[in-house]
């Protein structure tokens, strides 16, 4: 359906302009100056308008026909009327109002309005005193060669899914990495835009892309993670390997294959960020979430069309009726991670491979990450974890590293143990104590300050 609309807006524009030329064409061509001069000449009052209409009967003829077709084959066509709208069925016009994607859901129009008012202006505050957003247009930035001038230093890019960029231009305020005009989702000879960016199995990959395209932060909903992954995947012509099959024992003597998610995609930076809220990684960070309700998306397979002969059971993605309670979100999660039957007396059909609670938009931040130095036994498994929460939801973010002969170890993370804001930006992300660092039988605590983690510096453990 939005592919749709997305279409209609922009054939419209041309569409009109095309019809309004062929309009004005029609009547040059029958010279309508001319006979509009001659009325204007001929006719001085309500009584010479007979005689004159006798006179050129003919033209006035030509020129009421050809008002009448325009009116049947432009202006009829867009009405219900041409759709039996004007009958006792409903119009084709109608039912697509109705039922149509009406635009942006109120998730992202809040999401968008947060990172409005919660993020530094891209602009800097120097530019922003004299910038008028309200009035719709403003000169582009040249250099005296003609060449683009560069972008402010404060500025930065957001990174999204393009079909995104114009709301995040309109609402946000900010600088989309891709947009409509399909810019921004391969970039430089492929290497890099939003869909390498998503697809990306390895931090370092997809960091690099975001430096490279001038991103700061990312906004992901959960179409992008579910149907619309698949589009991601076409567009980066990279389409094996997201799905695998492992087997699913019946009963003692019956096995079937069913899909799962792969490890390459819950390894993906899509995966990694929506679902995982960044646990592990070291240069993103979780700062927003929309409201409202928390979703849950699962797979229900189909073991019927499985015994008509394919080669693994049919599967659709569903999602569980959405609500407002992490909790109770959470344990329909649990339940459906392995199959979970449907109905009674009969596993014919089952949920399973269920994604975790998100909320619809969520939006991450891209940072320099502050470095945890300390010192353990050589060849420690070393653990720091720090517990957080936004609204309802708890999440604890946990970073690894072994120490090396030398028995010291570092790791980059990103979150901070205070408050998580600065020059121009306050988030909703609250960390609720400090860092704990295990290793062995050994347990030590850690504060990181926000600073640190946005310029990229270094903390010790004592």
């Amino acid at each position: 359906m939005i592919s749709q609309i997305r279409f209609t807006y922009y054939f419209a524009i041309n569409a009109a302009l095309l019809t309004g030329y062929l309009a004005v064409a029609t009547f040059r061509a029958f010279d309508s100056n001319g006979f509009a001069q001659k009325l204007r000449a001929g006719v001085k009052g309500i009584g010479d308008l007979g005689p004159f209409m006798s006179k050129n009967a003919g033209f006035a003829m030509l020129m009421g026909l050809i008002g009448v077709m325009f009116l049947l084959i432009i202006a009829y066509p867009a009405t219900s009327f041409a759709t039996g709208g004007g009958s006792l069925f409903p119009g084709g016009y109608t039912l697509a109002y109705v039922s149509g994607n009406q635009g942006m859901g109120s998730e992202w129009f809040d999401a968008l309005t947060w990172l409005r008012d919660n993020t530094p202006d891209p602009q800097g505050t120097v530019v922003q005193k004299d910038f008028d957003y309200s009035a719709g247009t403003y000169e582009k930035a040249f250099n005296e060669n003609g060449t683009w001038a560069k972008y402010p230093e404060s500025a930065y890019g957001v990174m999204s899914w393009w079909d995104y960029g114009h709301i995040i231009t309109y609402v946000a305020h900010r600088i989309p990495n891709a947009n409509p005009f399909q810019a921004g989702i391969l970039e430089n000879s492929g290497t890099d835009g939003s869909a390498r960016f998503f697809l990306a199995t390895d931090e370092a990959e997809g960091y690099r892309n975001l430096q490279a395209m001038g991103s700061r932060y990312v906004m992901i909903d959960n179409a992008m993670a579910t149907g619309k992954f698949y589009a991601i995947t076409v567009w980066a012509n990279d389409k094996g390997g997201w799905y695998t099959t492992s087997p699913l024992q019946l009963s003692q003597n019956v096995s079937v294959d069913i899909v799962r998610d792969s490890p390459k995609y819950e390894n993906s930076m899509m995966s990694r960020l929506y679902y995982d809220d960044c646990n592990g990684l070291s240069h993103f960070r979780l700062i927003y979430e929309s409201p409202g309700v928390y979703y849950v998306s699962t797979k229900l397979a189909d073991l019927s069309a499985y015994a008509e002969g394919y080669p693994y059971v049919p599967f659709s993605e569903q999602t569980f009726e959405p609500s407002e309670n992490y909790t109770e979100m959470y344990n329909r999660y649990i339940a459906s991670v392995n199959p979970l039957p449907v109905g009674q007396g009969s596993i014919a059909k089952f949920l399973y491979d269920s994604r975790p609670p998100v909320k619809y938009v969520k939006t991450y931040e891209v940072v320099k990450g502050a470095t945890i130095r300390g010192s353990a036994p050589a060849g420690s498994n070393v653990t720091a974890s720090l517990p957080l929460s936004i609204g309802d939801h708890n999440f604890t973010y946990t970073q690894t590293a072994v120490t090396g002969a030398d028995g010291t170890y570092a790791m980059i993370v990103p979150y901070p143990t205070d408050a998580m804001k600065g020059d121009g930006y306050s988030y909703d992300v609250t960390p609720r104590a400090l860092y704990t660092i295990e290793y062995g039988e050994t347990t030590k605590s850690v504060a990181v300050p926000e600073q640190a983690v946005m310029s990229g510096g270094s903390v010790d453990v004592a």
